[in-house]
């Protein structure tokens, strides 16, 4: 699953995560300066303008945080 996000929209965005066999890719308009997750669960890694989310174990849920030059996106993993 690939998603576009922008980062200067307010409203709170929800990705999937449920299992760790799932690859979920953000893609931003801007390079990726931070990510931050609210739990170890997921294994987090960013690269220019992508974040990648992987579960590390099944049904787990969580908040990501994403800093880029315009602002921070807020997006909540879910289990479904």
């Amino acid at each position: 699953m690939v998603s576009t996000v922008q980062p200067s929209q307010p409203k709170r965005r929800r990705a999937r995560g449920d299992r760790p066999e799932h690859l979920t890719v953000l893609e931003f308009h801007e390079p990726v300066t931070m990510a931050a997750a609210g739990s170890s669960d997921f294994q987090i890694e960013r690269e220019s303008n992508k974040v990648f989310i992987k579960p590390v174990k099944s049904g787990a849920a969580t908040d990501l945080f994403v800093w880029t030059a315009p602002g921070v996106a807020m997006i909540e993993i879910t289990k479904k």
